[in-house]
């Protein structure tokens, strides 16, 4: 559903860009200019000469299909700009965008008597190329950078939002049903409950290559808040430096895939993980999940991780994975050279748990009282199925191995000798599955996987035709 999600966003996009840039299609639209001075602004503002000075004005005067042209410079706001219609709105610099110097200033200082977003925009709006700062929002506590929300497809792209307060999406708060995020810079924005970065709420809305860093929270999603009761979904971001509870908190339904999760700080949380009771069923798929400091993941509450490396984090506990007594899931994962306090590798709280760990190599972890594995309640192993432990022996009757899984390098990805290749258990998934790498989990020779997020194949090998 992700991916079918994002081809049909990004043929919207396309449509769009064609469409509101005056392409021919039989209709004729109006071209609006803003400049951030100009005494002699004059309506309707169709040309450079009497271009207006507020963006405002010519949103007023703009109808569906025209384009609102914004000169590079920096805007300052006394109120947000409030867009509900299918108009584009972008920075022009010698015919390019420019978000770096095209900066929308909410323009909150101290003392200021009342405090505004950047921008709130409906419909199927398009906002290109700008920089949202300084957007403060209290009483409406949502998206002090950006308010999407409505039942089109409004999208934000090319945009740095940075510097922006609210309660819930310091930068950006997608509300709309279909809203669309994309090659955004979401940077040094704060929330004081959900996404410091980003809350994604609306059924369908997603955001995807882009940058969400340097935020913070005060609960869950420092970085990207989901919460939805459909499916929202994050793709190809990096959501890097977050500070809170979770850099990818699931709050509601949703899934994140092939985004690199790294550098959150939070000695005693994990980079994702679900709020305790949300209950909604939860993807992290195709992840790299490395190098921060609060453990790697919190599995529960029907959570799965599939086809993720979880390397190189720490923790004052958890150094990896964390499963705990409810339902969730971990396939063709590698959890390795992790560090917890206590925990290294996997916590898996087997007493009254459905958890289920399968295809995974667990090796190389350090804790202070349990290094790969933690087995200390009755029947903990019997959650693990075809995968790899040199440190803790699991059921061999299960598929498991106690071996070296034999690496190639740092990077965890397997050598030809090591015993985790051909060893996994093939699932459903993988008839047309890849792995971290994107090569086919199932090779043309052996039809079996291999175990870990990386299958080896001999250089030269041809992938698997299906």
């Amino acid at each position: 559903m992700p991916e079918n999600r994002l081809t049909w966003v990004s043929s919207v996009i396309v449509v769009l860009a064609a469409v509101l840039s005056g392409a021919p299609s039989g209709l004729a639209y109006t071209n609006y200019y803003v400049v951030p001075v100009n005494p002699a602004a004059s309506p309707p503002f169709t040309n450079w000469a009497t271009a207006s000075t507020s963006i405002q004005d010519a949103v007023n005067l703009a109808l569906n299909g025209d384009t609102i042209y914004l000169t590079n410079g920096h805007y300052y706001l006394t109120n947000e700009v409030q867009v509900n219609r299918s108009i584009v709105i972008r920075s022009f610099r010698d015919g390019l965008a420019d978000p770096d110097g095209t900066i929308i200033d909410a323009y909150n200082f101290a003392g200021k008597p009342v405090t505004n977003r950047c921008f709130t925009v409906a419909a199927n709006a398009v906002l290109i190329g700008f920089t949202l700062t300084n957007g403060v929002v209290i009483g409406t506590n949502t998206g002090g950078g950006c308010y999407m929300v409505g039942n089109g497809t409004p999208v934000l792209t090319n945009c740095v939002v940075a510097g922006n307060t609210a309660q819930l999406g310091g930068g950006v708060h997608n509300y709309a049903f279909y809203g669309v995020v994309t090659h955004c810079r979401i940077v040094n924005n704060s929330a004081g409950i959900w996404g410091g970065g980003i809350y994604l709420l609306g059924f369908y809305s997603v955001i995807k290559d882009s940058t969400v860093g340097w935020n913070t929270s005060s609960a869950d999603g420092c970085g990207l808040a989901i919460s939805s009761y459909s499916s929202v979904s994050a793709a190809r971001c990096d959501i890097v430096s977050n500070s809170g509870h979770y850099a990818v908190g699931f709050i509601g339904a949703g899934a994140i895939s092939n985004c690199v999760i790294r550098g959150t700080t939070n000695s005693m949380g994990a980079a994702i993980g679900p709020r305790s009771g949300s209950g909604f069923n939860n993807s992290v798929l195709d992840c790299r999940i490395v190098s921060n400091y609060c453990g790697g993941g919190y599995v529960s509450q029907n959570i799965r991780f599939r086809n993720c490396l979880v390397a190189g984090n720490r923790s004052d506990l958890y150094g990896g994975l964390r499963a705990t007594i409810s339902s969730g899931w971990v396939e063709s994962c590698t959890v390795a050279n992790n560090q917890g306090a206590t925990y290294g590798g996997v916590w898996l709280s087997r007493s009254g748990s459905t958890s289920t760990i399968c295809n995974a190599i667990i090796s190389g972890n350090t804790g202070g009282t349990y290094n790969d594995l933690y087995t200390g309640q009755a029947g903990v192993t019997n959650g693990y199925y075809f995968s790899c432990c040199p440190t803790v022996e699991l059921p061999p009757v299960q598929g498991n191995i106690m071996k070296d899984p034999s690496f190639a390098g740092g990077d965890c990805r397997l050598n030809q000798s090591s015993p985790c290749v051909n060893a996994g258990s093939n699932q459903a998934w993988m008839v047309s599955g890849r792995d971290l790498d994107g090569k086919y989990r199932i090779d043309k020779f052996s039809d079996i996987t291999d175990m870990g997020c990386y299958e080896y194949l001999l250089r030269g090998i041809m992938f698997k035709v299906r």
